[in-house]
């Protein structure tokens, strides 16, 4: 369903690009990213891509996705320290693994956006630098 949700956000932003602030907002809404399994991470980084390289096709800013990707990368962080300060005690149970596997998926689909940049032969947004 988060797909279809994303897929609906990229659409209405291609059919009427002068919404797409308060469409970007709503797809940031649809899910807690710090209260979510790992295949919906998974999900939800995918759609952020996506929707990443339609914005930069379409010429629109992306200012929108460096917050996003900063919000992601923050929820992160604030789980690797608690993994680190040993609060969560199931740490010996692959959490840590399923962690590093995200921050991995995210380091990759910033690197798939800065590619969308260099097709077009432009800078990307200072804010995914």
């Amino acid at each position: 369903m988060l797909h279809n949700r994303l897929s609906a956000v990229a659409v209405a932003i291609y059919l009427d690009p002068s919404s797409h602030v308060q469409r970007m907002k709503t797809a940031r809404s649809y899910v807690d990213f710090s209260d979510v399994d790992e295949t919906t991470r998974c999900g939800v980084i995918r759609g952020m891509i996506y929707l990443a390289i339609m914005l930069k096709k379409a010429r629109l800013p992306t200012d929108s996705i460096s917050h996003w990707v900063g919000e992601m990368a923050a929820t992160m962080a604030n789980e690797h320290k608690t993994l680190a300060l040993g609060e969560n005690l199931s740490v010996g149970t692959g959490i840590d693994d399923k962690l590093r596997i995200s921050v991995e998926l995210l380091v990759r689909a910033v690197r798939q956006i800065f590619q969308a940049f260099e097709a077009d032969s432009d800078y990307p947004d200072l804010g995914l630098l």
